[in-house]
């Protein structure tokens, strides 16, 4: 079923060069981002980059414009290899504790299944704390991010989302209304390339027989592959019980054209092998995460183990 509560947390963000104090910002699957350019469309909803701004063609086809943001938005996280942006650890409340890039080239195709795994042991309340589990696709600006993202507490209440997201034509981020999912539940995303640079962001789930869709043109070239666990109010230790109770999988990750090589893990903020003992391991097929207690059997304290 479609999710109940379908607007993600209402922040102000601490002092930063690259936001406004004075500005109401929302927690997204790619940074703070002003309130007023977060956006929710109807499934199945078009979106272009345009001169004017941003067009939008609904599923009854009417269609729409909306001029550029006009507020600051955030860097993007880059490799280490490009400069990675410090910025990230300059937002304590939000991070990026794990991040593998793959080789650049164009994407046409990307797929992956997700599991949904156990809930946080604690909950922070008010506090904000939000967990988004994601594969993407993004230009070499970084300006971009199109993503089928799995959420704990993503939109304002204690639960599992699925939902298609598109970041940032003009400055705008969107989002089809997101599905409400369940632990133990299989989740197929999908980026899939509709000619030039348009793609279709599916993200489905097979025990709710429903999905949340974004047919997205960015009229940018989306060549970087990423897959990414992106947190905010968590922080690493002493807050590792805040993360989900069990392990989180991508699997079946697969690319047309195949990517040729993944790069390490590069978190940034903080990471969840260094700081809460969580072991890493990805194959090329399948991604891992898991805490410490199910891969140690203890409560913490385990080293890290990363295995790429």
């Amino acid at each position: 079923m479609l999710g109940a509560a379908s607007i993600p947390h209402v922040v102000t963000p601490m002092p930063h060069p690259h936001l406004s104090s004075n500005v109401p910002h929302v927690a997204t699957p790619n940074g703070l981002w002003p309130a007023e350019c977060v956006h929710a469309v109807p499934s199945g909803t078009g979106i272009r980059r345009h001169p004017k701004g941003v067009e939008y063609t609904f599923p009854n086809g009417t269609v729409s414009y909306r001029a550029p943001c006009p507020h600051a938005t955030p860097p993007r996280p880059r490799p280490k290899s490009e400069g990675s942006n410090s910025s990230r650890a300059e937002l304590t409340s939000h991070a990026y504790p794990m991040i593998f890039w793959g080789t650049r080239g164009a994407v046409s195709k990307f797929t992956a299944t997700y599991n949904v795994p156990k809930a946080p042991t604690v909950e922070s309340g008010g506090a904000g704390q939000t967990v988004f589990w994601w594969f993407g696709v993004e230009p070499t600006s970084a300006a971009d991010v199109l993503q089928p993202v799995l959420g704990w507490n993503g939109f304002n209440h204690p639960g599992w989302t699925f939902a298609s997201w598109n970041c940032c034509p003009a400055g705008h981020t969107h989002y089809a209304p997101p599905l409400n999912v369940s632990t133990g539940d299989v989740l197929f995303g999908a980026l899939d390339g509709t000619g030039g640079d348009g793609y279709e962001i599916v993200s489905a789930a097979k025990e709710v027989e429903a999905q949340s869709v974004l047919r997205s043109n960015d009229a940018t070239p989306q060549v970087d592959p990423l897959l990414t666990l992106e947190t905010y109010n968590i922080d690493g230790a002493p807050n590792c019980d805040l993360l989900p109770a069990g392990p989180l999988v991508l699997e079946n990750i697969a690319t047309t054209p195949a990517v040729t090589s993944w790069g390490a893990d590069e978190p940034q903020g903080w990471g969840i092998a260094a700081s809460c003992g969580w072991s890493v391991k990805f194959d090329g097929d399948t991604l891992t995460i898991t805490p410490p207690a199910a891969s140690a059997g203890s409560s913490g304290g385990a080293a890290a183990a990363v295995e790429a």
